[in-house]
Formats: structure tokens, sequence, C-alpha cells
């Protein structure tokens, strides 16, 4: 909270609560404690904590541990470790824009997806498929969702695992748009509890190669990951059968509705042509009536054989 905002809202909390905030930046620290820090800039940022400060429960929300890794970071260093560098570079903060042109989502469904579309192959409804996607992403929520995520690794997980589950999908109501973004969300929290999971199991590992118990407390914090990862990916594939379900409940309306119409239009063919039919024999019958009344008068016939007028007949 460096900016002026921030700065103002710490010096008021600091006020209301008589008691100065403490300083969670670089500045925080000394000069023999940076120096420290330079010399152990190859542990990680948390080790580092609990060996300046003499503290093996040292917590990463600490404010001792945030000046630490505030100085940390702007100290530019190959000895870092690579897993501490990797999440470095793993930091975003621009803000994030949907795709708007076709070239892009192109681009971006061939990377998410096994489709491997060339736009001179694609047919009409494949094109059209990608336009709706368009308007997918451009969604206010499906943005405000992308601009929270701070990793560029989490963001593109987000995105792909989106574009996988819409791309083929031009027929999604705007709640079920809603849904998918909300399923994308419970990926990226899976992955961060698996990530947690692990450094934690990492952590419980390194107290036991020293031949020590780990606390319980590493315990029951690596089983309630495990439990609320096992909570989540049931809601996870909950979601996505309802989602799946409802899709294909709809789509079998409606093509129970077009098969209904065609029926319709069969059938009312079908009549059109029997009306026809009775039509003609109706013409036909009434063409036949004429006739027998016709060659019924025989004085009438009997002129027409001979070539004589009906007078001379008289």
């Amino acid at each position: 909270m460096r900016d002026p905002q921030g700065m103002a809202v710490r010096k008021y909390l600091s006020q209301r609560n008589g008691a100065v905030a403490p300083r969670t930046d670089a500045d925080a620290l000394t000069q023999t404690q940076k120096e420290f820090i330079d010399k152990h800039i190859m542990m990680r940022p948390l080790e580092i904590a609990r060996l300046l400060f003499n503290d093996d429960k040292l917590a990463a929300f600490s404010p001792m541990f945030k000046s630490v890794r505030a100085y940390y970071d702007s100290v530019d260093s190959p000895d870092k470790s690579v897993e501490v560098q990797k999440e470095s570079n793993d930091i975003v903060d621009t803000t994030y824009y949907s795709p708007k042109s076709f070239a892009s989502i192109l681009r971006r469904v061939n990377d998410s997806t096994s489709a491997n579309y060339r736009e001179e192959r694609m047919t009409p409804s494949q094109k059209e498929n990608l336009n709706r996607l368009i308007s997918y992403m451009g969604t206010n929520r499906f943005v405000h969702e992308m601009n929270i995520l701070k990793r560029v690794s989490e963001r593109k997980n987000f995105e792909a695992t989106f574009i996988r589950m819409c791309y083929d999908k031009p027929d999604l109501t705007e709640e079920e748009v809603e849904r998918y973004v909300n399923y994308c969300s419970g990926c990226v929290s899976v992955d961060r509890m698996k990530a947690e999971e692990s450094s934690l199991i990492d952590y419980k590992d390194e107290i036991m190669a020293t031949d020590k118990t780990p606390p319980m407390t590493i315990i029951e914090a690596i089983n309630n990951t495990r439990t609320q990862i096992d909570s989540k990916q049931k809601w996870l594939s909950k979601t996505l059968q309802e989602l799946n379900g409802k899709r294909s409940d709809r789509l079998g309306k409606l093509a129970s509705n077009g098969e209904s119409v065609l029926k319709l239009i069969e059938a009312f063919r079908e009549a059109k042509t029997r009306k026809q039919l009775v039509q003609y024999v109706e013409f036909r019958k009434e063409a036949r009536s004429k006739e027998i009344d016709r060659i019924t008068n025989m004085d009438e016939l009997r002129a027409q054989i001979f070539g004589i007028s009906q007078e001379e007949v008289d």
C-alpha cells in the first residue's frame, strides 16, 4: 500500500487504533538484515525470514516475512532458487483485455484445444462458434475474473479451460456462461490448493529429514487441504454434469420441436395433396356427368352423326 490512497488508509487506521501499523516494505529492514538476506539469497524467502528472526514458526502473513519478501524481490541475483525466480516471473500486473478479432480468437482456440483450425478451411458454423466465443469472453464477468488473477499461469489456465469448454457451444445462455466462468475459477482454486499441499508436504519432509517430528499443525494443514481439494473437485464434477445435462435437454427439445414442425409440414403437404386429388375426382365426375347428359340426347347425337342440323331433324 504505497500508493497515496493506501498510505492515507494506513495513517487513518494507525491513528484510530492509537498505534502505528508495522511496516511491511523493504525499508523496514536494517542494513545488517539486508546484507543477511543478500548472503542467503539462494534460500527461499520464508526460510530466510525464519532464520533471520530466529523463529521456526514465522508465518507467511507476518509483517517480518513481508518485509523480507519485499527486499528479496528487489534483489537481482542469479543465485536465487529456480522456483522463486519462476514465481517472480509469473507475476502479472497488466490489465486483461478479451480477444476482439477473429484472428486472435482463432489462435487461442488452436493453442487451447486440438481443433487445429485453418481459417480458409473452416465451415460457416465453425466460424460462427468462434464469433460467439468472442462474445462470451467479452462479458464483464469473464474480464473481471481474469483481472482478479495476478499470475500469468493462472490467467492462461483460466482462459484455456474456458475456451475448451465453450468454443464449440454457440447456443449458451447468459446463465450458462456465468456458470462456466465459475467452473474455471474452481479449476484455478484446485490448482492453488494442490500447490499449497505440495509445499506443505515438502516442508514436512524437510523437518523429518532432520530426525524431527513435524508439528501437528503441519499435519492438520495437509489433511485440511486435501479435504478441500476433494470437496472442490466434487463440486466441479457436479457443475459440469449439470451444465452438460441442461444443454443436452435443451438441444433435445429443440430437435423434438424441429421434428414436430417437419411432421406438421409433411402432414400439411399430404392433406393438401389429398384435397387436390378430391377436387380432381370431383371435377372428373362433373365432367363425366355433363358428357353423359350430352350424349343421352339422341336427336343431337343423330344430328352429329349424319351431319345435319337440329332444325332438319325436327
